[in-house]
């Protein structure tokens, strides 16, 4: 699990939380991150044991299946 906050440049490796719903449930991970106020763009993807990791972009395909891609969410961080 890797989050990254400038749109997929770098990432930074996440924590993943205890799974609590059986071997395929969603499972909760945390990340520190102090950021300065500006713009962001977050994004989390993970990667599956043989090394493939979810794509920042997401390949066309005709039917518009498989979004498997990074959902990014632009945030703003204010100044105090």
């Amino acid at each position: 699990m890797e989050v990254t906050f400038d749109g997929g440049t770098t990432w930074v490796p996440a924590t993943l939380d205890e799974p609590t719903g059986g071997e395929w449930a969603w499972r909760r991970w945390q990340v520190d991150w102090q950021p300065a106020p500006g713009r962001y763009a977050l994004g989390a993807r993970a990667t599956d044991a043989s090394g493939r990791s979810q794509p920042v972009e997401q390949p066309w395909n005709r039917g518009g299946f498989a979004n498997n891609l990074v959902q990014r969410v632009e945030v703003v961080v204010l100044a105090e």
